[in-house]
């Protein structure tokens, strides 16, 4: 087995040894037997699941209202106050933008080195598997990139 999947196993087996401690104590309060077990242990996936469709659903219905333009004016803002250089027009998300600008050799060395720390904390939550995050960064990061490309082209033309 590889590493990789023994640690997810692993870490499987440990998310379910409070709930089958939880499922054992039941059994044994309630004198159900295993039905009782099986019955608990999974009455607890189905809670666990039923508030993680509700957190999930919450979090991108307001992501979806809200969120993603005061994210894209969030992270406008913060393109403009690190001075990075504008994207280009084939330029789709902040992982595109920001090894795109590392891979430059045209660009100042600090601005390469910023560039790198942004991407390595974007990698750093793809690694922490907050997808979510990173697919609602890169959603509202299209319309930031988008305006701040407008933005300069609007100053480089003075």
């Amino acid at each position: 087995m590889e590493p990789k999947v023994r640690t997810y196993v692993l870490n499987i087996v440990l998310a379910f040894v409070p709930d089958l401690v939880v499922a054992w104590a039941a059994m044994r309060l309630t004198d159900s037997g295993w039905s009782g077990f099986w019955i608990t242990l999974l009455a607890l996936q189905a809670i666990y699941f039923f508030f993680w469709f509700k957190q999930a659903l919450w979090g991108w219905l307001l992501f979806w209202i809200v969120g993603k333009r005061q994210l894209a004016h969030y992270l406008e803002n913060f393109f403009i106050e690190s001075r990075f250089p504008p994207p280009d027009e084939y330029t789709l998300d902040l992982d595109d933008y920001f090894s795109s600008m590392v891979a430059n050799q045209e660009i100042a060395c600090d601005t390469r080195i910023r560039a790198a720390y942004e991407n390595g904390t974007l990698n750093g939550m793809k690694v922490s598997r907050r997808y979510a995050m990173v697919l609602q960064l890169n959603s509202a990061s299209k319309i930031a990139l988008r305006r701040y490309a407008k933005l300069a082209a609007r100053f480089n033309a003075r």
